[in-house]
Parts: structure tokens; sequence; C-alpha cells
């Protein structure tokens, strides 16, 4: 499922450990750093490559250049079926509860039947233990190109995942940000009904 393979350049499907993403701090009206224990690229592997080789002169092209590089957080399966995977004492933000490893919500989390998550399974690669790993769609980052760069180089490179598990994780997530809610639906713009709209997810 994953391969180590670390490349002069970035690569869809890379698994990046202790990555910096520069965040907006609300209460303290500036910008500040956070660290996310495991970062996913999500970028697509024809334009990461492009770029890579636009920037190194050794293919140029018409418009192959990045302006920045898609990517998200991977949480730790047990941290996000708990709820814990934010620090909520901080960020106030209370999260979804699972339940017990067996409950149905959470099955379905496992099972990849939750369009809003995407279950990474653990895997063993060149003695490197992946643990199990989650990604919410609903969080991720547009990070400038030049400053992906730039950070991975302070980051762990784990591994990536490999064709066609990165190619079903793209699909996954373009058909999530690209859901629609039926006008029909809402009888008041402002009383949206949650459990009818597809766009809502828990």
């Amino acid at each position: 499922m994953y391969i180590i393979d670390k490349q002069g350049r970035i690569c869809q499907g890379d698994l990046y450990n202790n990555f910096l993403f520069l965040e907006y701090d609300e209460k303290e009206d500036n910008l500040d750093f956070s660290i996310i224990d495991y970062a996913f690229v999500l970028s697509q592997e024809c334009d990461l490559k492009w770029d890579y080789e636009g920037h190194n002169f050794t293919k140029i092209k018409y418009n192959q250049f990045l302006n920045s590089v898609l990517c998200c957080p991977a949480y730790r399966s047990l941290d996000l079926r708990e709820g814990t995977h934010f620090d909520q004492d901080e960020t106030e933000i209370k999260m979804h509860y699972f339940g017990k490893e067996d409950s149905t919500s959470w099955k379905h989390v496992k099972q990849n039947s939750n369009p809003r998550y995407h279950f990474l399974r653990q895997f063993k690669v060149n003695e490197i233990t992946i643990p199990e790993l989650v990604l919410d769609f609903k969080h991720y980052y547009s990070v400038p190109r030049d400053l992906f760069y730039h950070y991975r180089k302070k980051a762990i490179y784990k591994a990536r995942l490999n064709v066609p598990f990165r190619e079903l994780v793209s699909q996954r997530f373009a058909y999530f940000i690209s859901r629609i809610g039926e006008p029909d639906l809402i009888n008041n713009v402002n009383e949206i009904d949650c459990d009818l709209d597809p766009c809502f997810t828990e």
C-alpha cells in the first residue's frame, strides 16, 4: 500500500511527519505555526511532476507551474474516533465522537463508506510502521508551492501511498468537495435542515 520512494520533488500521496503549517490565530490576531503530526499530499502527480521539471528547466511548457500544493492532515485513527485530534481547550472546537471500535458509525469510517473520511490501514514498509490514519476531507490546506518545499526539508518523510490507492483518495476527495446542496430542501434560507442537506456530514 505504501512505498518508500523519497524523490527530490513533492509527489502525490507523500506522507510527512511533523509538518509545519502557517495558520491565522484569531484571538491573537497574528499568524502562527502549528505542527501537524502527519500531512498527506493531495495535489495531482502529473501537476507536481511538470511543476518540478519546469522549475529545474528540464522540460519547459506553458502553464505548468503550480502556485500552491494541496494537502490535508492525516489524523491517528484512535484520536479521530475519540474526537481528541484537535486540542479542544485551545480551539474550543467540539469534534465528533464515534464511540467504540465496533460502533456502526466507526465501521462506516473504516470501510470508507462515510464520504467525509478516508481510512488508511496500518502498514509496514521497509521496517517502518505507518499507523492507522484517517483523512478528514473537510480539513485541507493550500500551501504556497515554494513554502511547501521549504517546510518539507524540516519534516520527516515517511512514505508514499502507492498506485492505485492514492488515486482512490483523489477521487473520493474530489467527490466530497463537489457535492451540491439542493435548494428545494431549504424552506427558509436562514433555516437549513442539515439532516436533509447532502452537504451536511457529521
